[in-house]
This record gives C-alpha cells, structure tokens and sequence, in this order.
C-alpha cells in the first residue's frame, strides 16, 4: 500500500495486494466518504477497515470498524517498518471501532487475542479519546506457561514453575487523565499475589502507589518461582504499599507472616544523589509480636540456591536445641 512518493504518506510500508471500495458524495469544502470497504491482505497479516468518514478532509463523523488478524506478529512489525527487540507471540488479532472526530476519537468494543505457544491472553476495553489519551478500560486476561513463552527477560533464577493465571484492569477517568487505576490478579500453583493502586503519567516516569497482597501455604511454593529450595514453613502471607518517585522506593505498613512468626514495618530505599554522598541508603524501623527462631533459622539453614539462582545463599549456624 504505497500511496505516495513523498510526503507524509512516504513512511506507509508496501502491504499488498490491496482493494477497497467506497462512495464519495457532497460540494465543494465538504466531501462524505461512505460505504468504505478497504481490506490489506498477505500471507503475514488481514487487515480490514469499514466505516464512513462524514468530511473526509476536516476528519470529521468518524465511524470505522478497524480487524487486524496475523499469523507472525514479528513479521507484520518488520513490514511496518519496526524491528522487534524481543521475540513476539505468533497470533495475534485485535478489533475495535472508531468514532469521533478528527480532534477526539474513541475505540470502543476493543477486543483482541493473543495465543502461541504457552500463551493464552486475551484483551477487551475501551477508550474514551485516543488523542489526548484518557477514558481508559482496558482489562487483561489468560494463562502464561512460561516466561520465555514472551521472551521476558527475568532475573536469573526467577521462573514460572506453575501456569501464571492473569486477571488485569487498567482504567482511568476524565477527572484524572494521567493517573491508571490497576488491578491484578496473578496465581501461579498455590502463590496468589494481588497488585492494585495508581499509576501516574508512566511514559513520563511519574509517581507509583501500589497496595501489595501475597499467599502462600508454604515458603517452598515462593521458593520455586525465585530459584531458590526453602523450607516448608508456613502459611506465608505479606502486605504492604509502595510508594515510588524519582528519588525514593518506600515500602510503607508492611505486614509479613510466616507460620507462628510476624514481622511489621517500613523500608525507604533512597536513589544515590549528590545530596546523600552519591550512594544509595536503605534504611526502615521494624517490630514483631512473636518471631519463632527455631522455625526461622532451620528453615534458612536449609536454602540452597538452585544455579543460576538470585543470590547465594547466607550461612547459618546449626540451631541449637
């Protein structure tokens, strides 16, 4: 689809073949384009636009139903021009209509799938403007095998032993355009985490507030993922917020259990900066009920870290009777 040689539409990428229909009607300064049938297909990608546009040139009475399906969603980046940095799942398809007019438009029953191998992900929401962006719903859900299955690059040690479930919200209103509301819901085995709170204008590296839930019946389950063989102590249950900015990383209220032991407390992380020495500090204030060392100390005598695990492992005394 090469429309021009130069000019804006110079950076439109050769798709094809290409074939449309349509209708245009009106006077002079105002042109309607109606019964728009317009379909771009190729062995990499089916993309499909219908719709009418009430003053083609003002933008005006925008009205479109917008179908991508791909079987290689790397390829079709590369034909638009994007190299991908990382590898893609293969199918992909997305659905949406477009309404509004050249200054505000709104995608609305977005519906899309992504599925390959160990991926099953699947996306509906809607959009309120597109350009400024905000009125956003947009909701997450499906299985993950594996990390890899995305081309995700964890931290050593760290894997999926279990299929990751996922369960996300991503909303925001027209009082607060820049902040998103998040709500997840992630389960892996018998680890449940939950992750809600506000974020704020994140392509301009804004403020984080985040309210953090964990489950587990034993510390071995949050081991397995980590890379690392704990013991089997347990319940393990963890609360907390953070709180990020530019400078700070704090983790405020926090409440963590593991068996008949608590701990509750807050942790500041401050970034290095001219003004603290150029390094960074950690510092918190904690306190406990009741914290059984027996269990604590037995079962970190137990940690091995499995190779190519997060750290190594502390050495702990035997513990004595």
């Amino acid at each position: 689809l090469q429309l021009f040689d130069a000019g804006v539409f110079a950076e439109i990428p050769a798709l094809g073949p290409f074939r449309g229909s349509g209708s245009i009607r009106g006077e002079t300064g105002r042109y309607t384009l109606g019964d728009l049938q317009l379909r771009v297909q190729d062995a990499v990608a089916d993309i499909q636009v219908q719709g009418e546009i009430a003053d083609l040139f003002a933008g005006e009475g925008i009205k479109l139903d917008l179908s991508l399906d791909t079987a290689s969603t790397g390829r079709l980046m590369q034909k638009l021009g994007h190299e991908p940095k990382q590898r893609l799942p293969a199918k992909f398809s997305l659905s949406g209509s477009l309404a509004g007019d050249s200054g505000e438009v709104a995608l609305t029953q977005l519906r899309g799938k992504i599925s390959d191998r160990g991926v099953d992900l699947a996306l509906q929401g809607e959009i309120g403007s597109l350009q400024p962006l905000r009125e956003v719903r947009v909701g997450l859900r499906g299985q993950l095998e594996t990390l890899a299955a995305l081309d995700i690059k964890a931290p050593a040690g760290i894997s999926i032993p279990d299929p990751l479930r996922i369960d996300l919200v991503l909303q925001s209103s027209a009082e607060q355009p820049q902040k998103l509301a998040l709500d997840t819901q992630l389960d892996s085995g018998e680890v449940s985490a939950r992750i809600s709170g506000l974020l704020e204008d994140m392509l301009g590296n804004g403020d984080v507030q985040l309210q953090l839930q964990l489950q587990s019946p034993r510390l071995a389950d949050i081991g397995r993922i980590l890379g690392w063989e704990l013991s089997t102590a347990g319940p393990v249950s963890f609360s907390g917020k953070v709180i990020s900015d530019n400078q700070q990383l704090q983790l405020s209220g926090f409440d963590a259990r593991v068996g008949n032991s608590d701990l509750k407390g807050d942790l500041v992380y401050t970034l290095a900066t001219p003004g603290n020495g150029g390094r960074p500090r950690l510092g918190g204030k904690f306190s406990s009920q009741q914290l059984d060392f027996v269990e604590l100390y037995a079962g970190l005598q137990r940690v091995t870290i499995k190779e190519g695990g997060l750290a190594e492992a502390p050495g702990i005394a035997p513990v004595a009777e």
